[in-house]
C-alpha cells in the first residue's frame, strides 16, 4: 500500500434508528454505527516531510490535516453547526474542508496558490520572478485598473527595461484568480454538500488578501455568503501571527489544546 493512514474523522453517528446523534454517552442501544472520513497521504510525502522536520531538530508528535487546522483557527461554533466550507488559499496550494453538524464531511486539495500569479506575471510581463512578485504585491487587485504604465526590467537582460500597462497586470491576475475560484466552486459542488452550507464559505490564507477577492468569490459561488477570515484571538498570540496566512499555523496549537 503506497498510502499511510493519518486520521479517522467521525462524520455521522447512528444509534439504532436514530441518525446524527451528537452525544452517545449513556445511551442504551443494541447497535452503534459510525460513518467516518479517513484521511490518507502517500507514504513518501509523509516520510519526506517528517524527515525534513527532524533534520531541523524537531520531533514530529502528531500530523493534522492542513485544512482542518485552518478551520479550527477561523470558524465559530455557529458556522460549524450551520454548515460551512473553509478554503485556505496559500502560496502554493488551496485546501478545502467542509464542516456540517460540527463534523468534517469533505476535504479536497488544489495545487494552485498565489505563487502561480507571480509565475503568470513573470511570463506575461517578461520580467524576473522577484520583480513579478513585487508587482503582484503593489498592484495586485481585482478591481478595474487605470491605464497607467509601469517600467519593468526585462528577464535575461535586467539592465534594460520596458513599459507595461497596469491593465495587462490586472488581466493576468484576474484570469488566474477567477480560474482558481471556479475550480474551488466545482470541488464544493462535487462534494454534494453545497446545499448544507448554511453559513456559506470562509476564505483564509495569504491569497485572500488580494483586493476584491470576496466580491468575485460571491459571484462565482452563486451568491453564497463569503467571509474573509484571519485567526481568531487567543491568549499570548504574537502580533506577527494575526494574518490570514497564519491560520493553519495557529490552528495547530489550538488543535493540541483542544480549543
Amino acid at each position: 500500500n503506497d498510502c499511510t493512514h493519518l486520521r479517522t474523522l467521525p462524520c455521522n453517528v447512528h444509534v439504532d434508528d436514530q441518525v446524527d446523534v451528537e452525544d452517545t454517552v449513556g445511551s442504551n442501544a443494541s447497535r452503534l454505527e459510525v460513518e467516518t472520513d479517513v484521511i490518507t497521504t502517500l507514504k513518501s510525502n509523509f516520510h519526506n516531510r517528517r524527515e525534513a522536520v527532524r533534520a531541523a531538530g524537531v520531533e514530529v508528535e502528531n500530523v493534522v490535516l492542513s485544512g482542518y487546522a485552518s478551520s479550527i483557527a477561523v470558524l465559530t461554533d455557529d458556522e460549524k453547526e450551520l454548515g460551512v466550507g473553509v478554503v485556505d488559499m496559500g502560496g502554493s496550494t488551496s485546501n478545502i474542508v467542509i464542516h456540517s453538524g460540527n463534523s468534517i464531511r469533505f476535504n479536497d486539495f488544489l495545487g494552485v496558490g498565489s505563487n502561480h500569479i507571480t509565475n503568470d506575471l513573470s511570463m506575461a510581463l517578461h520580467t524576473p520572478l522577484n520583480v513579478a512578485d513585487s508587482v503582484k504585491m503593489e498592484y495586485g487587485s481585482l478591481h478595474a485598473p487605470n491605464n497607467d504604465l509601469i517600467e519593468l526590467p526585462i528577464i535575461g537582460d535586467e539592465s534594460s527595461t520596458h513599459e507595461v500597462s497596469l491593465e495587462v497586470v490586472h488581466n493576468v491576475i484576474y484570469a488566474r484568480v477567477e480560474e482558481t475560484l471556479m475550480i474551488i466552486a466545482q470541488s464544493i459542488q462535487k462534494s454534494g454538500l453545497k446545499d448544507q452550507l448554511g453559513a456559506g464559505i470562509v476564505l483564509t490564507g495569504g491569497f485572500t488578501k488580494m483586493e476584491g477577492i470576496r466580491e468575485l468569490a460571491v459571484a462565482i459561488f452563486d451568491n453564497m455568503p463569503v467571509r474573509l477570515a484571519k485567526p481568531t484571538e487567543m491568549e499570548g498570540l504574537f502580533d506577527t501571527l494575526r494574518d490570514p496566512s497564519d491560520s493553519g499555523a495557529i490552528g495547530l496549537p489550538k488543535y493540541v489544546a483542544g480549543v
